[in-house]
């Protein structure tokens, strides 16, 4: 499991898997109640998927070199804004740490250095 995630840190493999996971996750609980099954039944298939996007998102902003802070973004819900079935616009937050794995290039986050001994006398 662990080299899975470790292939899905770099940016190209990040995309394809993000993805396809979004649609999984997203499109489960639409069509179920669309075909008259019950909405637990596609919380039980699409939370494991969603932790799992959740989980490669962490890999992919650390090869990028930003804090895995950002992933609080995916886990608490802003239910802000104007509601369309269900679905409000403050949802969108939910995406910021995806669409930030998806353009940021590896390594291209803060590197802090040490300060050196001489450089904290001046």
């Amino acid at each position: 499991m662990g080299s899975f995630m470790q292939s899905c840190a770099a940016r190209t493999p990040y995309r394809i898997a993000s993805v396809i996971l979004l649609l999984a996750v997203f499109g489960i609980t639409p069509t179920l109640s669309m075909l008259g099954g019950s909405d637990w039944i596609g919380a039980l298939i699409g939370l494991p998927l969603y932790i799992l996007l959740i989980v490669i998102t962490y890999y992919r902003l650390r090869d990028a070199a930003l804090a895995g802070a950002w992933i609080g973004l995916m886990i608490i819900s802003f239910n802000v804004g104007p509601a369309w079935h269900g679905w409000h616009i403050g949802s969108l937050i939910n995406l910021v740490p995806i669409i930030l794995a998806w353009s940021i290039k590896s390594g291209a986050g803060a590197h802090p250095r040490a300060a050196l001994p001489d450089q904290l006398r001046a």
